[in-house]
């Protein structure tokens, strides 16, 4: 469901939980992909998920990988990293720990 209202930014996030390519392809088969500013990165950033056309896509202007420092499963993976930096602000919780974002009629803004 979209809400618009008149004089305020949208600000549209995607929160894809542990989805796979399987499910980002079938959302780009139904057309409800379309530029987002917030991506929440699938799977953790494992190779598994982030389809380069689903990130085309998206195009997100913020991408939030949620994952544990020195996990076993190597995430995210370095292809993932490389595809959605080349045009993507990254951030991780690995790195900052607890991620917060302030989202208000101006936007959004990463909260230190």
């Amino acid at each position: 469901m979209e809400y618009t209202y008149s004089g305020i930014k949208e600000t549209t996030i995607l929160l894809t939980g542990d989805i796979g390519s399987d499910i980002e392809q079938e959302l780009l088969d139904a057309d409800v992909i379309s530029d987002i500013d917030i991506l929440k990165v699938a799977h953790h950033g494992s190779k598994s998920s982030s389809l380069p056309k689903f990130i085309s896509a998206a195009q997100p202007e913020l991408a939030v990988i949620q994952v544990a420092e020195d996990n076993r499963y190597g995430h995210p993976h370095e292809e993932v990293l490389e595809m959605l930096s080349a045009h993507t602000q990254v951030i991780r919780n690995d790195y900052l720990g607890t991620i917060s974002l302030r989202i208000d009629n101006e936007g959004y803004e990463i909260q230190e």
